[in-house]
């Protein structure tokens, strides 16, 4: 750009419009030339940057938006969690006392009818339909029955099925424990099923023991133990039974199996894969579990025992004891929450909730402990979560599509600006196929770049676009100064310009010479020639640069054959062209820029470009169009045909120089042609000879080749004079014609 910007130097007046324009729009602080696709590796291009900080954008929202809403709803969900564990808890409390309940009344029911004898203690008749009715009106209820104060007992117990039976253990004759199990059918039938000795001995039974001791014969409840024979964990309410004179006559008993916790248990744990759920008391002893057959298990000597949390079968119960310290720290972590623990990569939540329930005269502290695997807490929001980021996703490719959609609008857009400023810096002003945009932006910078490509057009006019075009291609910087270099000169003139502009309106005049002028040059141009100025009528065009041309003289001569067959062309039409004389010369000048610092003209000066100029002026003296000199000649032999006019000495120089007439090229020149020019070669040598009269004779053959060959005539009547005078001169004499004097 600064070769441009220099190079505009030449045309003062334009040069602040120029200038103004390339500054306005930051194009002399861009590098030269404009970067366009090919940019180097490590710039991005604007498309990728839109789509990377726009992705990067929505993925960093998304991305914060999500972990903020994972956390806040994991933190709810486990709380929510929380509560609906604690509810589960509570519900198991209340199973609990609802059982405890119905045990209450019928022990009351029990010990009222056996004190006032109205069911007959000694009577496992009376005693059996008794309990028969109390266990089949509260289904709740495991088994109720009685013990005697010699170690006899008996009970009736509802198993699963609701199949109830009555089991006895009464002594013989002989004072052996004998246990009979009876099935009952019907109302009141029995069946008897099992009869056979036992060791079996109420007195050292956990509920006739809790019974006995209880103080002022109140109900009590037992601690847990294993039902016998079953080994079910249970419970029984159990209150000592004494007769009207305040005898003991025996203990009567309710009882419910804690199997119905480890099913409401086991119901939870179908809700939640992989969660567990235990009941245990202060002591540590597991009442409850998910697993409903985990609760006892056998000791070293081989007697069913009921677990605790340091013994159960399951890892997590275990881990409820060595690591938070269950049971002694269970109102600790209910106060301060959820638990978390950990096994095999696994996280858990534990909550634990103590559990008050009450008996009679003491409180018997239980508690419940849940754990739930976190990702069953939290798959909710994981599914939540993957929902969000499949529709995340989406709005993202969508929000991506959009962008590089707009990005590809938008740089394709730039990338049109990028080519059109390269073509503006080569002064290429041809208007760009562009379509519009709703972006204000890019919108504004193409109408700036219409508005600085009207300016241009208009600088242009002022400075040769090919030259300014070349120069800024080459990085030629516009300093002044110039060197040596080989050229082909071409320089034209209207014929007769002088009668023409009198006889038209200035207005008219300025746009005939304007088309005259516009077609030489695009003919000087599209043959790789530079024109250097308009001077007046005439055209001064070189070949060679700044641009090489390796065949420049047949380039030059080529066109100027193209602007004499276009001229020809167009005398037919509405707006014919002028008719111009030409001429051409081969030489080593001086070209560059000339000039001042403040005002430049890049040009070409020197002898040979003097010769070109009064080459084109001899034209009028032998009635040629198109005169070259004697290199030009030399040059394009090969190529173009020609023929010799004279040897001619110009003003300034002393040296004769042969001039030629350029005919046609070879390839397509006619017979005709061909032998006008053979013949004209072989007059000039008679004339250069001083052989008159035979130049005269071929001059004379020349016009019946061409019998309007003007120089042909004018040769003719020098010979004539020359024999009328008896001129007898030397060869080289012809040359100081005055005529040759220009």
């Amino acid at each position: 750009m600064s070769a441009l910007r220099d190079a505009c130097k030449g045309a003062e007046p334009l040069h602040s419009l120029l200038v103004f324009y390339l500054d306005r729009e930051g194009l002399f602080g861009m590098a030269d030339p404009i970067p366009r696709r090919d940019s180097p590796p490590y710039r991005l291009s604007l498309r990728a940057i839109l789509a990377y900080f726009v992705a990067l954008a929505v993925v960093a929202t998304a991305v914060a938006v999500g972990t903020v809403a994972f956390i806040h709803s994991r933190s709810t969900v486990k709380r929510l969690s929380t509560e609906v564990f604690e509810m589960e808890a509570e519900y198991t409390n209340a199973r609990v006392l609802e059982y405890s309940s119905g045990a209450r009344h019928m022990l009351a029911l029990n010990t009222e009818l056996l004190r006032d004898g109205i069911v007959d203690q000694d009577s496992l008749e009376a005693l059996g339909n008794h309990f028969i009715h109390v266990v089949r009106a509260n289904p709740r209820l495991s088994s109720s029955g009685f013990g005697h104060p010699n170690g006899e007992a008996m009970w009736v117990s509802s198993d699963t099925s609701g199949q109830l039976q009555v089991h006895a253990y009464r002594r013989d004759a002989e004072g052996s424990m004998m246990r009979q199990s009876y099935r009952v059918q019907g109302s009141s039938e029995w069946t008897l099923e099992t009869e056979e000795p036992s060791d079996y001995d109420g007195r050292v039974r956990p509920w006739f023991l809790s019974a006995r001791s209880a103080p002022d014969h109140e109900p009590v409840w037992t601690e847990p133990y294993l039902f016998f024979p079953d080994n079910v964990p249970g419970m029984s309410l159990v209150q000592e039974v004494q007769n009207a004179d305040g005898e003991f006559v025996g203990i009567t008993f309710v009882d419910f199996e804690l199997r119905f916790l480890s099913r409401a248990l086991l119901d939870f744990q179908n809700d939640r894969p992989g969660a567990q759920s235990v009941v245990f008391d202060d002591a540590g002893t597991v009442l409850a579990h998910t697993r409903p057959n985990s609760t006892s298990q056998p000791n070293a000597q081989g007697d069913m025992q009921m677990v605790t949390l340091d013994t159960h079968v399951e890892p997590l119960v275990r881990r409820l004891s060595s690591e938070l310290g269950l049971p002694a720290s269970a109102r600790r972590i209910h106060a301060s929450g959820p638990r978390d623990i950990t096994i095999n990569a696994v996280r858990y939540v534990v909550v634990v909730l103590p559990s008050n329930l009450l008996r009679e005269r003491t409180r018997l502290d239980w508690n419940v402990a849940v754990i739930v695997p976190e990702a069953v807490i939290v798959e909710g929001v994981r599914r939540q979560g993957l929902y969000s980021v499949g529709i995340g996703v989406v709005i993202f490719l969508g929000f991506l599509v959009t962008t590089v959609g707009i990005a590809r609008r938008m740089t394709n857009s730039f990338y049109g600006f990028f080519d059109e400023m390269q073509r503006l810096a080569a002064l290429d002003l041809q208007e760009p196929s562009r379509q519009d945009t709703r972006i204000l932006e890019v919108h504004s910078l193409g109408r700036n770049l219409d508005q600085m490509r009207n300016g241009l057009r208009s600088f242009g006019r002022y400075v040769s676009s090919a030259l300014v075009r070349e120069l800024v291609r080459n990085g030629i910087e516009a300093q002044p100064g110039g060197q040596d270099q080989e050229l082909t000169v071409l320089f034209t003139d209207v014929v007769g310009f002088t009668t023409i502009s009198e006889g038209l309106q200035p207005q008219r005049l300025a746009e005939k010479l304007s088309h005259n002028l516009e077609e030489t040059s695009r003919i000087v141009h599209r043959h790789k020639g530079t024109v250097d100025k308009y001077i007046g009528d005439s055209v001064m065009a070189f070949w060679n640069a700044p641009n090489p041309v390796a065949d420049h003289a047949i380039q030059a001569c080529t066109a100027t054959l193209e602007i004499l067959a276009r001229i020809d062309e167009s005398a037919a039409s509405e707006s014919p062209l002028w008719p111009i004389r030409i001429g051409i010369n081969t030489t080593v000048a001086l070209v560059g820029n000339l000039g001042s610092s403040s005002r430049l003209d890049y040009t070409a000066i020197g002898d040979g470009v003097n010769l070109a100029s009064r080459i084109e002026g001899i034209n009028k003296v032998y009635g040629t169009r198109a005169l070259i000199g004697e290199t030009t000649k030399r040059a394009v032999d090969d190529v173009i045909l020609t023929r010799p006019i004279d040897h001619v000495v110009v003003k300034g120089q002393s040296r004769p120089e042969p001039i030629h007439e350029l005919v046609a090229l070879r390839s397509q020149a006619t017979p005709q042609q061909r032998a006008l020019a053979e013949q004209t070669t072989r007059a000039l040598e008679h004339y250069r000879a001083a052989r008159w009269e035979q130049a005269r004779n071929a001059y004379i053959r020349c016009l019946k080749i061409a019998p309007k060959d003007l120089p042909a005539a004018l040769f003719i009547t020098r010979c004539e004079e020359r024999l009328r005078d008896n001129h007898e001169a030397s060869p080289q004499d012809s040359t100081e014609d005055p005529v040759a004097d220009r």
